[in-house]
């Protein structure tokens, strides 16, 4: 395993995204919607720097093993539970590779009427080619190919707990 980001780089750059999320809604409510598990390191740090939330958890499957499995479909497992019609939603993701996986996610939380949908996600492909139709996309960091591990990332359920970001070999 090759350490990618640190836990120091990821700290400071939580605390700009918090900054340019409380840039764009004040003191605006917002319903934060964690995807699980995956984002649940990334969702919990970033929802302790920002105020006036509600937390809510989604969960959905892409991956098995080390391979993605967009190509089998959106895989709902469980709904959020908050209504929030008329709401400003954040959705906070671990890493959005092509997007397809978003998208849908999007699509569903949409279907039950927000005020806005902004998408947090720690990690972004430089590969991802898909447009994220939302009112705003903000990402902590853009990373290349390869299998990565550690704050929330996993490989078959495993090495979530690290601090860092790793890339496997």
């Amino acid at each position: 395993m090759k350490k990618l980001i640190t836990k120091e780089q990821l700290h400071a750059r939580n605390i700009e995204i918090a900054k340019e999320i409380s840039n764009i809604y004040g003191d605006e409510e917002l319903t934060c919607i964690v995807l699980l598990r995956g984002a649940f390191f990334f969702g919990s740090d970033l929802c302790k720097l920002l105020n006036n939330i509600k937390i809510d958890f989604l969960i959905s499957t892409s991956y098995e093993g080390q391979k993605s499995k967009t190509n089998l479909g959106y895989n709902l497992i469980s709904d959020i539970r908050e209504d929030i019609v008329g709401k400003n939603v954040l959705i906070i993701e671990d890493i959005i590779d092509s997007g397809d996986s978003m998208i849908d996610t999007i699509n569903i939380i949409r279907l039950k009427k927000p005020k806005s949908i902004t998408v947090v996600s720690c990690l972004k492909r430089k590969k991802m080619i898909k447009f994220i139709p939302s009112d705003h996309f903000i990402y902590g960091f853009e990373v290349g190919e390869g299998f990565l591990v550690g704050y929330g990332l996993d490989h078959n359920q495993k090495q979530r707990e690290l601090e860092d970001i790793y890339t496997i070999e």
